[in-house]
């Protein structure tokens, strides 16, 4: 349902009961006594998961106390970053429900108070969210690669649709992002990327695999079996909201308590989803060949379609499997509305789908049901709770 989550506490919602658990020591910011001289008075006090931790997978949020000049006086934060599965389960294999967040919430709290740092439950569910990673994970069940369906979803334009910056597709296929300035969707495949993290957690997508890997190598590994992994990185309050309001929500306030929601994160995944999807259909006409191509353009349009307009068609869907829709677009060097127009006749074409677009169709199911995953389902052959 949702991994990475930022919450924002401001000083009346947090005690710190231990300061020098932090770097430097939280007393630079809680103390005036040892407030630091300079830099218009911001200090900055972090406390991360330790070597000894990591090595003994014990996982702990990423916690930074932060002091700031705001309007002629300081304002005290504290920035408390965590996967929720990964706390809770002590893995993202597995997925949380709504019915986890209590549990949730008193296992955060416990890690909090050993980390030096009180907060109440109650306190916890209303604090602001700054940041959430909602995801899914997606298993591949007809012999359909990962690497099958980032590789056609790398040749889809979203440079423009979605206001992307880039798309990065790495790590030998296994891994595609579309990347913006507030978020960013992500597609890997989560068991290449875990075989990644056990040669170095450097050559991951995700951070944080490490305390994991017992549980994959246990579970996962032995019984080779394909997980896409779906995530919308929504990186600041602005583009939460933004984002809640094109799904029709509109939320009174941004707590912890109200977007820990599987609806939510649900209709989320599926508006990008759909959004990234678009072009796909007709880009999965290539697998046929050139002369089947243009009889299926010839059958799939509404009106009848002069040979030289098939045929411009025929090849703009080879081009574009080949290079991707940005690719077909910078070769032809086209005005921005002769592009829209050949695009927008491609999408209308009623073109059955075929074989290698169908693996799409089982992201689709698995985002619309969100049954959460578990991994020792998949031990025993199925993939529901």
């Amino acid at each position: 349902m949702l991994d990475t989550i930022v919450l924002t506490l401001n000083r009346r919602q947090f005690r710190v009961t231990d300061p020098d658990k932090f770097t430097p020591s939280a007393r630079s910011v809680l103390d005036p006594m040892y407030y630091p001289r300079g830099a218009n008075g911001r200090v900055s006090c972090t406390q991360n998961p330790s070597k000894e931790d990591i090595q003994q997978r014990i996982y702990k949020p990423r916690l930074s106390i932060n002091r700031r000049p705001q309007k002629g006086r300081f304002v005290i934060t504290l920035r408390v970053e965590f996967s929720a599965p990964k706390l809770l389960l002590g893995n993202n294999f597995d997925e949380l429900t709504d019915d986890d967040f209590k549990q949730l919430c008193k296992k955060l709290v416990q890690v909090l108070a050993d980390m030096g740092v009180k907060i109440t439950a109650r306190t916890l569910a209303k604090v602001n969210v700054s940041a959430i990673h909602y995801s899914k994970n997606i298993t591949l069940t007809d012999y359909t690669s990962s690497s099958m369906i980032l590789s056609e979803l790398a040749k889809v334009d979203m440079t423009r649709r979605l206001d992307i910056n880039n798309t990065d597709y790495r790590n030998g296929g296994h891994a595609l992002k579309y990347h913006a300035n507030s978020y960013e969707i992500a597609f890997y495949d989560k068991v290449k990327d875990m075989h990644q993290a056990k040669i170095s957690e450097k050559r991951a997508v995700e951070k944080d695999s490490v305390q994991q890997l017992d549980l994959f190598m246990q579970y996962v590994a032995p019984k080779a079996f394909e997980v896409l992994r779906m995530e919308v990185r929504l990186g600041t309050r602005q583009k939460i909201r933004d984002v809640l309001a094109r799904v029709g929500r509109k939320p009174e306030n941004m707590s912890f308590y109200q977007l820990y929601n599987a609806e939510i994160a649900r209709e989320i995944l599926l508006y990008y989803w759909h959004s990234v999807v678009s072009d796909v259909t007709w880009l999965g006409m290539n697998q046929l060949k050139p002369e089947d191509i243009y009889r299926a353009i010839e059958r799939g349009s509404d009106a009848p379609l002069r040979p030289a307009k098939i045929l411009q068609m025929v090849g703009a869907v080879i081009i574009a499997d080949s290079v991707g829709v940005m690719g077909l677009r910078n070769l032809l060097g086209s005005t921005d509305r002769s592009w829209q127009r050949l695009k927008k006749e491609l999408k209308a074409l009623d073109i059955p789908k075929h074989k290698h677009y169908r693996a799409a169709d089982q992201v689709e199911a698995s985002l619309q049901s969100f049954l959460p995953l578990r991994i020792i389902n998949q031990q025993k052959g199925g993939n529901t709770p």
